[in-house]
């Protein structure tokens, strides 16, 4: 419903109940649900016929023209001569169980006989049948537990509980007086009528099952009835609250009116704002040009060695530009493998962070994320982007960026942009991510003394190319990285130790290794990208010359062999 229109309503429902509207509703959702089975009432036909039976009213008494007649009379004690006559006289035996002398004469017994005549025992006969009937009907009552139905009543329900009871209660009760009437058949009893309670209890399964008929009926037209539900509640949570939102209204309307007093005055201040931009971009378009970034892109790529293809300006007022092959003025992008446009995507986003996407954005200090940048690239360009990333963020002073986070999986990467005796060592944090047996992740802090303990780790990636498991463009600056910190270690000067390697190689044969080995410049521009360059086999060969020529073959040989 709509809130006014509930609003505009005077009176409602106050007798809601919540809990019962939520355990209705959620009835109604449950797509288990099954119909319930309907409940009958129970019948009290052959009760009443037995209870109105009019022999149990009548004096059941022997034959009265019998000779011993007139004595039982006297004494009134049919039923005791009856019961002592079932248990002696009948038993075939002359002995009086009292006097025990033989008294009980085949012309005594023939008396006693005559006075339980047929017609007695037909008496007794009837009232023992209608004991078996009323006992049988008794039995055939359902247990309490066969009326329960779910959700509409079961064995918390008090009320359907005492009407139950009250008829189990009556009708053994007149078990118990037609009991009495079969032993003292003489006796007078008037039955309990159970009309009342049986008409009390089948009202009240009238009315279960009138709930159990609109139950199944509800199951029948579910959506509609969560329907009704829903605006039933809402009537009344709104009605509940009407002089809250009355007043949530009134303030409504009148923080309205104060925005539309904003609005106006923001939209002057925007129109201004517009009108200043509009004379920014007119101006900027004579001092903002693209050429110096799709020129510094293609410079990168030819230092990559990649001269298949590069960046072209194809409209310079939009501000567009193209990758394009050799002699080709059509866009290839498509034509790319899929490292070739990480690498193009990569140093795009290095251009994008060191100015801006649009003319008219503002500069300002970012804050950079580079994840894995070389995940999916050859391993000849994992050291040349870890070179780049330094040159550009990390060596210098004036980056107009306040931080910058530099995600990786990669130990090689990991340690060249950490360096070895860089500058910027002090400016940066290296943190380690776990994630732990519960699946959620830790980030532990690396301290600077753990960083340069990670010696070992280059060690590994010597041990790791030896099974295949790393590329050999790694292993040059791997060799130069861990002779750098050995040298440093044992306090020895690097360029005398690989002059003196060179002046023992009488074959040259280790002249690649020593020059690289000595090449100080660790920038992006001077580093192969080609194994083609070198022979793998003579650098393991030179490496190992130089700690047997320091005297520490043995150290070689412990980190060769696992021994870190």
């Amino acid at each position: 419903p709509k809130i006014e229109e509930v609003l505009s309503l005077n009176v409602i429902n106050q007798n809601t109940n919540l809990e019962e509207f939520k355990k209705q509703y959620n009835i109604l959702s449950d797509t288990t649900q099954v119909k319930l089975e309907n409940i009958n009432e129970i019948s009290n036909i052959e009760f009443k016929n037995i209870e109105n039976n009019l022999i149990f009213n009548e004096i059941i008494v022997g034959n009265q023209d019998s000779v011993i007649a007139d004595l039982v009379n006297k004494l009134g004690n049919g039923d005791w001569v009856k019961d002592g006559f079932n248990k002696y006289i009948l038993q075939d035996s002359q002995t009086c169980p009292f006097c025990q002398k033989d008294t009980i004469t085949p012309e005594f017994k023939s008396y006693l006989e005559n006075y339980f005549d047929k017609t007695y025992e037909s008496k007794i006969k009837e009232v023992k049948k209608i004991n078996d009937d009323y006992q049988n009907s008794f039995s055939n009552i359902p247990n309490i537990e066969t009326f329960y139905r779910k959700d509409i009543v079961d064995d918390k329900d008090l009320e359907f509980e005492k009407l139950y009871s009250q008829i189990k209660s009556k009708l053994e009760e007149n078990i118990k007086k037609i009991q009495e009437k079969i032993k003292e058949p003489s006796r007078k009893i008037e039955l309990e009528k159970t009309d009342e309670v049986f008409q009390n209890l089948n009202d009240y399964i009238k009315q279960i099952q009138q709930k159990i008929i609109e139950f199944n009926s509800k199951l029948d037209n579910q959506e509609n009835e969560k329907e009704k539900l829903e605006k039933q509640f809402w009537e009344f949570a709104i009605f509940e609250k009407k002089e809250i939102i009355e007043k949530y209204k009134q303030d409504k309307n009148e923080k309205e009116k104060y925005k539309q007093d904003l609005d106006k005055e923001n939209k002057t201040i925007k129109d201004n704002i517009q009108n200043i931009e509009n004379t920014i971009k007119e101006k900027q378009k004579g001092v903002i040009n693209i050429q110096e970034a799709v020129d510094k892109m293609n410079n990168y790529l030819k230092d990559l060695g990649i001269l298949s293809f590069y960046i072209k300006i194809q409209d310079d007022e939009k501000q567009e530009y193209i990758i394009t092959r050799e002699g080709e003025d059509k866009p290839s992008f498509k034509t790319l493998s899929e490292g070739e446009k990480t690498l193009i995507s990569f140093l795009y986003f290095l251009q994008l962070c060191q100015g801006k996407k649009e003319k008219n954005e503002i500069n300002t200090d970012k804050i950079i994320v580079i994840d894995d940048p070389i995940s999916s690239l050859s391993f000849n360009y994992v050291y040349n982007m870890a070179q780049l990333i330094k040159e550009i963020f990390l060596r210098k002073k004036d980056n107009n960026y306040e931080q910058i986070f530099i995600l990786t999986h990669h130990l090689y990467f990991f340690k060249e942009l950490i360096g070895y005796k860089e500058a910027y060592i002090g400016d940066i944090d290296a943190f380690r991510i776990r994630r732990n047996k519960n699946y959620t992740s830790n980030i532990d802090t690396m301290q600077k003394d753990e960083i340069l303990n990670d010696y070992q780790a280059y060690w590994q990636i010597l041990k790791d190319y030896k099974e295949d498991k790393i590329h050999a463009i790694l292993i040059p600056n791997v060799m130069r990285n861990i002779l750098e910190y050995f040298l440093g270690f044992i306090q020895r000067d690097k360029i005398d130790t690989i002059k003196q390697i060179e002046n023992e190689d009488k074959e040259k044969k280790f002249e690649a290794f020593c020059r690289y080995i000595n090449r100080e410049s660790h920038s992006f521009m001077g580093n192969m990208s080609d194994t083609k360059e070198i022979n793998i086999d003579i650098f393991f060969e030179a490496f190992k010359k130089v700690f047997e020529h320091l005297g520490h073959l043995e150290h070689y040989e412990k980190m060769m062999k696992g021994g870190n």
